[in-house]
């Protein structure tokens, strides 16, 4: 799944409470796992991805010419509004990340190393005793506790399924914002009048707000990724 790695809890977008990174850090790891994922299909998931690459085409084509943030950092008129080019840059990429998500799932949600720990401890150890031994480890006992209830959450997640026509309805969705996202580049780039671009940029920042806020599945992908935990079992990236 995306973003697999609690440790990296990069969250952006509709209803996120933290952020644990750049924006554009969270672009360019979304890229990464847009392309792992896109290029790592077979069979089923990579018939669903089909229409979501050559969406991908689309926002790489953009963001390989400096994104729309690269519009407005051209234009000296609208240098107080870059925060607005760049969260619809990174709503493009998060809309990619959640069709491709919703592909890859259709099926169940993998354990990330979170899920991974946590079942193989409980299976070893019990749960009340993982839950002391990990107290007795210098672990907050209200992180402990949010990695056993997520470790629930994870097992249902790894057992549900997503029905295919339902994927391609939100893939469709998504598919107008991302097009119209393609022909806002296209219809302002390389103009000295821009300062129409503004008002365009924030329109289509709150529509994709109000798609993933109300398509079912978008709505759904996001909320289970959001129920990841923050947690570093090692303590090496400044983590519990």
């Amino acid at each position: 799944m995306f973003l697999e790695n609690p440790r990296l809890q990069v969250q952006i977008l509709v209803g996120t409470k933290k952020v644990r990174a750049s924006t554009f850090f969270v672009i360019g790891l979304a890229t990464f796992f847009i392309m792992f994922f896109i290029g790592n299909a077979n069979g089923e998931p990579a018939n669903c991805l089909s229409p979501v690459k050559s969406l991908d085409q689309k926002r790489k084509e953009v963001d390989a010419a400096g994104g729309i943030w690269g519009v407005f950092a051209r234009s000296s008129a609208l240098d107080n509004h870059s925060k607005d080019a760049v969260k619809l840059d990174s709503n493009i990429s998060q809309l990619i990340e959640t069709l491709v998500y919703l592909c890859e799932t259709k099926s169940g949600v993998p354990f990330n190393e979170l899920a991974l720990f946590v079942t193989r401890k409980i299976h070893e150890l019990g749960e009340e005793p993982f839950k002391r031994e990990q107290i007795f480890l210098g672990k907050p006992k209200k992180y402990v506790e949010e990695w056993l209830k997520y470790s629930k959450i994870a097992e249902a997640n790894n057992k549900r399924a997503l029905d295919t026509d339902k994927i391609k309805t939100s893939i469709q969705g998504a598919s107008i914002f991302i097009n119209k996202y393609w022909n806002l580049f296209h219809d302002f780039n390389n103009r000295d009048e821009v300062h129409a671009i503004l008002p365009a940029t924030v329109a289509l920042n709150q529509e994709i707000i109000d798609f993933m806020r109300s398509d079912p599945y978008t709505a759904q992908a996001l909320f289970e990724n959001s129920q990841i935990p923050f947690w570093d079992i090692d303590e090496n990236y400044g983590g519990s």
